[in-house]
């Protein structure tokens, strides 16, 4: 485990946070074999920022999450804030799955591996959002010995059937994008149809102009264009077809 005082921010959390001073423990990764895949093993990349004797708070986000809770819970990161790096252990990590089979459970089981070599036995609270939601109920029946509290947000028992249709067709224009040397284009095609299960028809109403059915062509294709666009630049096709899947086998 390697330890430093700093490390190099990405550019989404430049300036720094007002009034928060960090100091980061660790920004690593552990290679970790897959439980149910014996000899196959992957990199769980984690990231733990805070005081050294401060509680341990597990933040898991979104799919589209990763270990730089700074970037994307923003708002709840800082000084007197829900996530406080001056008053916690901030604890986060990067999905696995690039092809393997995962689920719910094998995140739940990675995120425990890190704890152990980490030599933390037990977390203060688990803050999950939607897919870390689902992460969090699978640790929570797994590893509850662990877990003092759990808070999940937005995340179900279960995969419902609609969905899993949904996702079949995601996982089909991703398996056509690899074959047909278009997986940048499959991932971003994916992505804005993912957004649409995201966001109530009455939002699309209020976002864009129905005034004309040719300008509200142009804002929708527009908008879902940019979404699929921007995810495509942090995600392979297999990342995201892996995370797919794992939400189909997920239940608690």
């Amino acid at each position: 485990m390697n330890q430093a005082l700093a490390v190099t921010e990405p550019d989404c959390i430049r300036p720094p946070v007002p009034g928060v001073t960090e100091v980061v423990l660790v920004d690593d990764f552990l290679d970790w074999e897959l439980p149910d895949q014996p000899g196959r093993f992957v990199s769980i990349h984690y990231r733990l920022h805070g005081p050294m004797d401060a509680p341990v708070v597990a933040v898991l986000g979104g799919i589209s999450a990763n270990r730089q809770v700074q970037c994307w819970w923003r708002d709840l990161y800082g000084n007197e804030r829900a996530f406080d790096p001056e008053r916690a252990r901030i604890l986060s990590l990067d999905w696995i799955g690039h092809g393997e089979t995962v689920s719910t459970a094998t995140q739940a089981d990675a995120l425990a591996a890190v704890l152990d070599h980490l030599g933390i036995h037990t977390l203060a609270v688990l803050v999950g959002a939607s897919y870390g939601a689902m992460v969090g109920l699978s640790f929570g029946q797994r590893h509850g010995g662990r877990l003092q509290r759990l808070l999940a947000i937005s995340g179900a028992d279960r995969a419902r059937p609609f969905n899993t249709a949904l996702r079949h067709i995601q996982r089909e224009i991703l398996r056509l994008g690899v074959e047909t040397g278009q997986s940048r284009r499959a991932v971003a095609l994916a992505r804005a149809l993912a957004l649409t299960t995201y966001r109530p028809p009455s939002l699309f109403d209020q976002r864009f102009s129905t005034d004309g059915a040719a300008d509200t062509l142009a804002q929708v294709s527009s908008y879902l264009d940019h979404v699929g666009r921007c995810f495509s630049d942090n995600f392979s096709a297999e990342h995201y077809a892996s995370l797919s899947a794992s939400l189909d086998l997920h239940q608690v």
